[in-house]
């Protein structure tokens, strides 16, 4: 706080869109105050401020999709599930994803991947 004031702003970047994290609660509060390397004999701390910053939902889709809809004994499918959000655009900001599918089948989407 400058001299001659007896507040000054405490700037906090509130956590953005994330399709894993929830709403946050934030909580500040002074814990100690020194002037010049000297400290007040009677420092007397008011309760902390806290602050609750809401979460919009944000949704994410998994589309499964297969390469045939036949295939003959011996033959092979793949699958691949693909993310998009609310939108239809691709999601890419995450972390390794593994979906396993119904049959035991596990699809891999790598970090930051949109689909696997």
């Amino acid at each position: 706080i400058k001299a001659g004031t007896t507040e000054t702003p405490y700037e906090l970047k509130a956590q953005g869109d994330d399709v894993y994290k929830d709403g946050q609660t934030v909580e500040v509060g002074v814990t100690d105050a020194v002037i010049d390397g000297k400290s007040f004999e009677n420092l007397v701390l008011g309760d902390k401020a806290t602050v609750t910053i809401g979460d919009t939902i944000s949704e994410v889709t998994a589309t499964l999709t297969v390469d045939k809809t036949t295939v003959t004994e011996g033959g092979q499918i793949t699958y691949t599930v693909t993310l998009t959000n609310a939108a239809g655009l691709p999601m890419g900001a995450h972390g390794p994803l593994e979906f396993t599918l119904s049959d035991g089948t596990v699809v891999k989407i790598p970090a930051n991947g949109t689909s696997g």
